[in-house]
């Protein structure tokens, strides 16, 4: 239960850092970088559904 916690805690971090980046990259009109950093973001918030789904499997037991 603590590494879920605690990977659900750096995949906050990495959603946050990735959206900043974004924001980042937007203002500087670097698309390539934006599309890459969207796509981390994607990936980040599948995982983190993923590990909310298995937290909540664990409670049911």
């Amino acid at each position: 239960m603590l590494k879920r916690l605690l990977f659900s805690t750096l995949l906050n971090l990495g959603i946050i850092l990735s959206l900043y980046f974004a924001f980042t990259a937007y203002n500087k009109m670097e698309y390539g970088i934006l599309v890459g950093t969207i796509l981390l973001v994607v990936v980040l918030i599948y995982l983190k559904i993923k590990i909310l789904k298995q937290v909540k499997d664990m409670k049911k037991q």
